[in-house]
């Protein structure tokens, strides 16, 4: 029951917000490419496996935000199975740590309820963590690695060296366990060769982004500022950069570095070490990838792949201390800033880092309105407000079949248009009269006069 409460919880919390969110702008791009936009179909923003998910439900299910962001839903579905099987039959002091650091994240859930490869990625990468620091016969696990490492790749290509480091970790134990037994070896080398082909096109796709500048999503300070510190940041909220990001900075690579130490001291391979082992891998491999193939260090979203491992390590950590003392007070601590953070930042009206769409539902139902009581216009009209917001604007138009809305545009609102969907605090644009106001992102949807008085016809022809 200290399990499955938690992630239960979690999972109808993540079921709310994707029914209650409004439409953000990078899952409006993604809607984009399926519904036959190709501007963005061979960049970052296509996360394939979401694309692919995106599709199929909106056909089962039709093009409602809930439906859209099903597959991510069902998501949390084999992520708080992953969950449980790293925390099955571990100490209860182990079991609350995960829990804080797997589940109580209100920023980590939010890719469950969102129409991104992001959540997607986390399950998988959660199956094949789970897979490399539990016990069972060996090719069992290197298969699961295999096949739910290439998932969480074509969900979410920043998972890379993760997979990979599980990938790493499972070899070493079959070659320690198995070695000398050349039918295993060979049927490991096998499983792990398949497993490379089989992300062989990611691999391509990766290359081409990066060639043609598009990987453009990270950081150029380093792990530690960039990867951690945005984590932390954004599980806090985001907003201003708080001033006791350094101290926590700290504390995590404190945490990991006792982790290390505790495992090289013990000298022994068993799950503990290969949690560890994981994590310090998956670090490394990033390492590599930024110094010499000059990718970004990631961040925020893409960087939350890297909360999994850290958890299992320090999990496994905690459940092999033998004093319940040492165990619990690091935990009881945890737990007051942890679950304090998430009762303050939880929500199920906006995202951490699309806080500007939040308000894109209820701005085109007002253009709804609008057009009901002017009636319906003999032209379509021109609703201009530019970059970010137009794309979760135009998934609305599209969905909703405004006709009488032209397709949106990045074009500025200085430009001459029918409608403005502007900031409050901006000076406003002459000649109109304001529709609607939308104080949760500072924001107001006006008309020009001649939108007000111009020609129509009915609104019911």
């Amino acid at each position: 029951m200290l399990l499955i409460a938690p992630l239960v919880a979690a999972w109808v919390y993540a079921g709310v917000r994707a029914s209650s969110v409004a439409f953000t702008y990078d899952e409006s791009l993604t809607y984009g490419i399926i519904h036959g936009n190709r501007t963005f179909l061979h960049d970052a923003n296509n996360h394939w496996l979401n694309t692919f998910a995106m599709r199929v439900t909106q056909h089962l299910f039709g093009q409602s935000e809930f439906a859209l962001r099903l597959p991510n839903v069902l998501g949390f579905g084999v992520y708080g199975a992953a969950v449980l099987v790293i925390l099955w039959r571990r100490r209860p002091a182990a079991q609350v740590a995960g829990l804080l650091l797997l589940i109580v994240n209100p920023f980590l859930l939010e890719f469950f309820g969102l129409a991104r490869g992001y959540g997607l990625g986390l399950a998988f990468v959660a199956v094949a963590v789970a897979a490399a620091v539990t016990e069972g016969p060996e090719l069992l696990r290197l298969a699961t690695v295999v096949v739910a490492g290439a998932l969480a790749f074509y969900a979410s290509f920043g998972a890379l060296n993760v997979v990979l480091a599980a990938y790493g970790v499972v070899a070493m134990t079959l070659i320690r366990h198995r070695w000398g037994n050349w039918r295993y070896i060979a049927s490991g080398v096998g499983l792990l060769t398949a497993g490379l082909v089989a992300m062989t096109p990611g691999f391509v796709h990766l290359k081409e982004m990066q060639d043609a500048g598009m990987l453009y999503l990270g950081g150029h300070q380093g792990f530690i500022p960039d990867t951690i510190g945005s984590v932390l940041w954004f599980s806090a909220g985001g907003g201003p950069e708080p001033g006791w990001l350094p101290l926590m900075e700290g504390v995590v690579v404190a945490v990991a570095l006792a982790c290390g130490v505790r495992a090289i001291w013990r000298r022994r391979w068993d799950m503990a070490a290969g949690a560890t082992a994981l994590f310090f891998l998956a670090v490394a491999a990033q390492v590599v990838e930024s110094t010499f193939f000059h990718t970004l260090w990631p961040e925020d979203r893409v960087a939350l792949c890297y909360v999994i491992p850290f958890a299992a390590m320090v999990v496994l950590a905690i459940d092999g201390l033998k004093s319940p003392t040492i165990a619990w007070a690091p935990t009881a601590i945890a737990s007051v800033v942890i679950v304090g953070n998430f009762l303050a930042v939880a929500n199920v009206s906006s995202t951490t880092l699309w806080r500007f769409d939040e308000t894109s539902r209820a701005v085109m139902k007002a253009v709804a309105s609008f057009e009901a009581q002017a009636g319906r216009p003999t032209r379509p009209w021109r609703l201009l407000t530019g970059f970010p917001r137009e794309q979760a604007l135009e998934y609305y138009r599209l969905r909703d079949h405004m006709t009488y809305v032209l397709p949106m545009t990045r074009d500025p609102v200085t430009e001459v248009g029918d409608l403005y969907y502007v900031d409050s605090w901006q000076p406003w644009v002459p000649d109109t009269v304001l529709v609607a106001t939308f104080p949760a992102t500072r924001t107001e949807l006006r008309a020009r006069s001649v939108a007000v008085t111009g020609p129509k016809r009915s609104a019911h022809p």
